[in-house]
């Protein structure tokens, strides 16, 4: 489960969800995330629907939501950027292992 801050491409293995009525995402989010384990590939639509949440006065969890909505703005920007740096790394090294990519002469000092 993960709670989207950009907008995004819906595939077949993706079951998007919205808040019915006034509970905010980022509240939502929070509450259900770990109501439901998911060990194989199948929709767990039908278990999660069945679960009960309780849910705070309009205030709380309006309050809750901007005060989280950074920190999910924040951890999704990390996420790319660590994939960027994976992708980068997965293509550099094999060619600095190879000596492709000299770096003998490089300037250490920093």
């Amino acid at each position: 489960m993960q709670l989207m801050v950009e907008a995004f491409s819906l595939g077949p293995n993706v079951v998007p969800f919205v808040s019915k009525g006034e509970v905010p995402i980022g509240y939502l989010y929070y509450s259900i995330r770990n109501l439901i384990e998911t060990k194989e590939y199948k929709r767990h639509w039908t278990n999660l629907m069945s679960k009960r949440i309780i849910v705070a006065p309009s205030g709380i969890s309006n309050s809750f939501d901007s005060a989280t909505k950074q920190m999910f703005t924040e951890a999704d920007c990390l996420m790319r950027v660590n994939r960027n740096l994976r992708r980068t790394r997965d293509l550099l090294l094999p060619k600095l292992a190879s000596g492709e990519i000299d770096v003998s002469n490089l300037d250490t000092r920093m």
